[in-house]
């Protein structure tokens, strides 16, 4: 549908059928998005810590009744170099207090070895 407002060179069109997407899906801007990625080398242990991170941000992250959290899955670009990469996706309009507690879960957890763990609040892509 996007190739047919264009072609018709009709930017009102194509941004009312964009923000009702994105509306519909809480992405920007109507919430924000925090990105959790894991990488290493050992896929397994890559799978086993974002699910158990996945469980902590459950029983933690209570309280923002607007707070999407996305299953995790592989990264777009799931094997970068020598990494495994998995990811986790928060969408919420609270970030601030989103972020805060997300700190302290973070600061309190335990990475098995070789596992890194990245956060981006508001990233430009979803790589």
């Amino acid at each position: 549908m996007p190739i047919q407002f264009a072609r018709r060179h009709d930017f009102n069109g194509f941004s009312e059928q964009e923000l009702e997407f994105r509306r519909s899906l809480k992405y920007p801007p109507f919430s924000r998005i925090a990105l959790l990625t894991l990488k290493g080398r050992n896929e397994d242990k890559v799978k086993f810590a974002i699910g158990h991170l996945k469980r902590e941000l459950e029983k933690k992250l209570t309280g923002f009744k607007d707070l999407i959290l996305k299953n995790p899955g592989s990264a777009p670009l799931h094997r970068a170099e020598t990494f495994y990469r998995h990811q986790i996706t928060l969408h919420t309009t609270q970030m601030s207090a989103v972020s805060r507690q997300l700190a302290q879960i973070i600061q309190s957890f335990t990475l098995p070895d070789d596992v890194l763990l990245s956060v981006d609040i508001d990233p430009v892509d979803l790589m």
